[in-house]
């Protein structure tokens, strides 16, 4: 999903959404910053902020994912 506050849309993605309160969100300081949603506890996690790489995406995510799985078992 693509998340803009004004009307950048974004190519090959399932949904984009304008929301100006995307402007005050902290961990929004840069274009693009990529965020991945906790469906289950409704929580915004950090991964990438400005211009990166798919294979340095991947592994970010990656390892987000790997980090989150180790918080909620403990």
């Amino acid at each position: 999903m693509g998340v803009t506050p004004g009307d950048q849309y974004f190519a090959g993605l399932d949904e984009n959404i304008t929301d100006l309160n995307v402007v005050n969100d902290p961990l929004v300081r840069s274009w693009p910053t990529i965020l991945l949603l906790d469906k289950k506890i409704h929580k915004k996690i950090f991964v990438a902020k400005g211009l990166t790489t798919l294979d340095d995406l991947e592994e970010k995510i990656t390892n987000r994912i790997k980090e989150r799985e180790a918080e909620v078992q403990q």
